[in-house]
């Protein structure tokens, strides 16, 4: 059995390249930049006025004038005006273009103006340059705005728009299927049988895809026939970028799994993780660079397996940085006794420090998924540790990001 590091590393060494697919801006959120984005001008591309006021030239008010001649009003849209004289001012607008021979504007709210005249309250502190953003002091022309491999989000938009990407290159969603096999397994409108259950697991994979960005999944279901399930993976790996296997890599008779992916010439990576819960883990790749996951098949191991790694897998393969690590602290000491790294799901809280805060929920086991409802995700103990006190900080991986 590999470690958790061994097979995160495992995945990470297998991890294709992913394509990429050029969106019209109003469809990107959510989405991973894959080019890098420039100004195209300078911002702003003038000064600009920040505040409605008069605009005039400050060697008039260091030279003792506290009132000015209203040349003109001008507006934000207008091309730039020009004072005529500077003992005289403008009435502008914010976002208006600063005129010619100004250097300084003066708020309404500091000044009075009657018959075509701006007199200064005499409170008012005037400084030069005060209430202008300068050509160019946010970017320069041509300057890097955004890198590639960040998540765009409405912010990003803002930049793309403002520097006229009306079609914005971006990476591809993958074509993932989810799979479930098992006799034992019925539609969720069906009524079970005794010795039957309803086909969650998937759903709750198609769930957590979609909650993090990815919509391209489909479902299949196939019972534990060796043949049958032969067919069902030979024209899935056909049609698919990622195959999520919901059960059958356990070591049951007639978990075929494993051995039909090798007949299939899927390459195995690795089977079984020294971890609980979620030990059966299956990962491969085949000849194409499509990845294999074979979670277990317990509601709890899927669940958690999932979002230990295939979930940051995907996000990995549509940019290296997209997953940041998180961490939680221990509110309450906690002991795990098996040489084995423990994911154990957590409530969460923050202090008044800005600390996120993680308090064990106790479950019944990996078939328990009704326990893990009151978890916003799960930390990672690592294997090389017994007792966890309070106050510990461990890794942090949340059902949906903050």
């Amino acid at each position: 059995m590999l470690s958790v590091a061994e097979a995160d590393k495992s995945i990470i060494q297998n991890i294709p390249e992913i394509g990429t697919i050029t969106l019209g801006y109003q469809d990107v959120i959510g989405k991973v930049l894959k080019e890098p984005l420039v100004a195209d001008r300078d911002y702003p591309p003038f000064d600009r006025v920040t505040m409605d006021g008069i605009a005039l030239n400050f060697k008039s008010f260091n030279q003792g004038l506290r009132s000015w001649h209203v040349e003109k009003i001008t507006r934000a849209g207008e091309a730039q005006s020009t004072l005529q004289d500077q003992n005289n001012c403008m009435e502008v607008m914010t976002g208006g273009v600063l005129p010619e021979g100004c250097d300084t504007v003066i708020r309404y709210e500091d000044v009075i103006i009657k018959d075509n005249n701006a007199q200064l309250d005499p409170q008012a502190l005037v400084k030069q340059g005060q209430n202008i953003h300068k050509m160019a002091e946010d970017y320069k022309h041509g300057e890097l705005l955004l890198e590639k491999d960040v998540a765009i989000n409405a912010a990003h938009v803002a930049v793309l728009t403002s520097i006229g990407k009306a079609q914005v290159k971006v990476a591809q969603s993958p074509k993932i299927t989810v799979l479930s096999t098992g006799d034992e397994l019925v539609e969720v409108e069906q009524t079970p049988q005794a010795y039957q259950i309803r086909r969650s697991n998937v759903h709750t994979v198609v769930a957590a895809l979609s909650d993090h960005g990815f919509s391209k999944v489909k479902t299949e279901h196939i019972i534990d026939d060796k043949s049958a399930i032969y067919n069902k993976l030979e024209a899935i790996l056909k049609d698919t970028d990622v195959l999520i296997l919901s059960g059958g890599v356990s070591m049951g008779k007639f978990d075929y799994i494993p051995e039909i992916l090798a007949d299939l010439k899927v390459k195995k990576v690795f089977h079984k993780i020294k971890q609980r819960p979620g030990k059966p883990m299956w990962f491969g790749v085949t000849d194409t660079k499509k990845m294999v996951f074979g979670l277990p098949g317990n509601p709890t191991s899927t669940l958690l397996s999932l979002y230990r790694y295939v979930i940051p897998a995907l996000k990995k393969q549509q940019g290296p940085n997209i997953e940041p690590k998180k961490y939680a602290r221990l509110t309450k000491d906690f002991s795990f006794k098996k040489e084995l790294t423990y994911f154990l799901p957590v409530s969460l809280t923050y202090d008044e420090q800005g600390v996120t805060q993680a308090t064990p929920i106790k479950t019944n086991g990996s078939g328990d998924f009704i326990s893990i409802t009151q978890a916003q995700g799960f930390i990672e103990l690592p294997a090389s540790t017994i007792d966890f006190k309070k106050g510990e900080s461990f890794p942090l991986y949340l059902w949906r990001d903050l």
